[in-house]
């Protein structure tokens, strides 16, 4: 339900508003009634307000003046204006407010219904839009491409805002998600990012609104609240209450004011790799964790960054030494993990790993489920270090097989797509042609290519171009639609762009 306030100094009109009017069909609340601009000021700085109702005649401030001021204390509030007075002026300074509606009195029932029903289905419309922009915003901010104030600016336009100077920076991450995408009868089996979005709206119930998708198995979460540790520990219990999936939380350090948000992710992030020695489904805070547990997760995240470059590289002698590297190390830590944890650790890094490359754990040669209920009963390193060489040997085939085949594609999209220059030609009908979905295409080409495909496409005929305007016996529109340009404003354009001249004046050097 939308919160309305009315306002309006004729008694008998405010009654008919509140009493009048079908609110609870159009899905709003009078939550709150005034006769001046005073009496509603007070009542907007104590509670929200969606949708403000004011006469625009009120005495000492008008209502023109006070929607100015209750857009500063809610910027998402609808403004609707009603008036006795059709004056121009009026209806422009409420343009420049950026009214939802301006009816004038004595105002017909039917109009002001419906001004209201069409400023329901904008808040309905922003209000579907808020999560998607307010974790674009947050996720900037971590990620270091916005300032601290620019954030503030966004967190502004709903009603959001970071109380506190030094707001602390948490990761939360879905625990064991090889495991949810191995087990083809789990719930959120292939759908890790779905998952991660449950876990947003989690947040927000448990009073932790700043929170936002960071990939398809991480939320990032930003908290001004004086008790963060617990609100976040009720996070963590909340999800497991609720979900089929458990969550770690990694807390960061706070930020400071004007710092870079990015150092306190990083800190959440390191807090996080911790989880081997700490276990899952509950919190780990950087500030207390041992300096010996970040520098031993620290190490193990170099020797898997190095494995997992020499399996992507083809390299077979450097996975055996870098598998050999990896478990020697997994010794030396023994007493501090168990074994079995250690090898459901690495088999969620690889994982991640994989998924960078597109590619499931199941679409390893056989691998399935059992495979993996065998792989957690196994006691000894010893026995899982030949387990896991063994899968890095076949990640380290299936990837290059992958390349191979990636290459030879490509070769006959080029040449399939340089024999249709004049045709009409979009990335989806070459996607069709191979069997592609269009968004997988685009990625895979310019993947492969370092180019993406209409970048490509275009590049193609444009050189095509070049090469037949030395033919004398063809005009440039001839040549313009042998290369599939049908517009050769559009043409001239992109051959100046590509070879600084236009067609014509390429022509004459010819």
């Amino acid at each position: 339900m939308y919160q309305v306030l009315l306002v309006d100094d004729d008694r008998i009109d405010l009654e008919g508003l509140a009493r009048l009017l079908p609110w609870e069909r159009l899905r709003m609340q009078v939550r709150g009634v005034a006769s001046d601009a005073y009496e509603a000021l007070d009542f907007a700085a104590e509670h929200p307000v969606d949708v403000l109702v004011t006469d625009i005649k009120l005495p000492v401030m008008t209502g023109l003046e006070l929607a100015e001021r209750v857009v500063k204390l809610h910027p998402g509030v609808s403004i609707l204006f009603v008036s006795a007075y059709e004056d121009f002026h009026f209806a422009k300074m409420a343009i420049a407010l950026n009214a939802s509606g301006y009816v004038t009195k004595p105002y017909d029932d039917r109009e002001l219904i419906a001004a209201l029903e069409r400023i329901a289905g904008e808040l309905d419309k922003a209000r579907q839009r808020k999560p998607m922009l307010v974790g674009n915003a947050i996720r900037q901010w971590l990620e270091g491409t916005i300032e601290e104030g620019a954030l503030t600016t966004a967190l502004g336009e709903y009603g959001l805002a970071l109380r506190a100077a030094s707001p602390v920076v948490a990761i939360a991450e879905v625990d064991d998600v090889w495991q949810m995408n191995a087990d083809p009868v789990h719930p959120f089996h292939g759908r890790a990012g779905e998952a991660a979005r449950r876990v947003v709206l989690a947040c927000g119930e448990e009073g932790l609104p700043l929170a936002c998708p960071l990939d398809n198995h991480r939320v990032g979460i930003v908290t001004d609240r004086t008790d963060a540790a617990a609100a976040l520990e009720a996070l963590v219990r909340r999800v497991a209450d609720r979900e089929p999936f458990t969550v770690t939380v990694g807390i960061g350090g706070a930020v400071r004011p004007d710092a870079d948000a990015r150092a306190a992710c990083l800190q959440a992030a390191d807090a996080l790799s911790c989880k081997l020695f700490y276990g899952k489904n509950r919190t780990i805070d950087i500030r207390t964790a041992p300096q010996a547990h970040q520098s031993n997760a620290a190490d193990l995240d170099e020797l898997f960054e190095a494995l997992f470059v020499a399996a992507s590289g083809y390299d077979l002698p450097r996975v055996d030494d870098g598998v050999e590297a990896l478990f020697r190390y997994a010794a030396e830590l023994n007493g501090r993990i168990r074994a079995n944890h250690f090898i459901m650790f690495a088999l969620s890094k690889l994982d991640a790993y994989l998924h960078t490359h597109r590619v499931e754990l199941l679409d390893l040669p056989g691998t399935d489920w059992q495979a993996f209920d065998l792989l957690a009963r196994l006691e000894t390193i010893a026995e899982m270090k030949s387990w896991f060489r063994r899968r890095l040997f076949e990640v380290s085939e299936l990837l290059h097989a992958r390349k191979q085949r990636k290459g030879r594609l490509i070769e006959e999209v080029e040449a399939f797509v340089r024999t249709r220059l004049a045709e009409r030609l979009t990335l989806r009908d070459v996607a069709d042609r191979f069997a592609f979905s269009p968004n997988y295409f685009g990625q895979l080409f310019r993947e492969e290519t370092g180019e993406k495909f209409n970048d490509y496409l275009t590049r193609l005929r444009i050189e095509k171009a070049r090469e037949l305007l030395q033919d004398p016996k063809l005009k440039v529109f001839e040549v313009a639609h042998r290369v599939g340009f049908k517009k050769i404003a559009n043409f001239s354009v992109q051959f100046k762009t590509a070879y600084g001249l236009s067609p014509g004046d390429y022509r004459k050097q010819c």
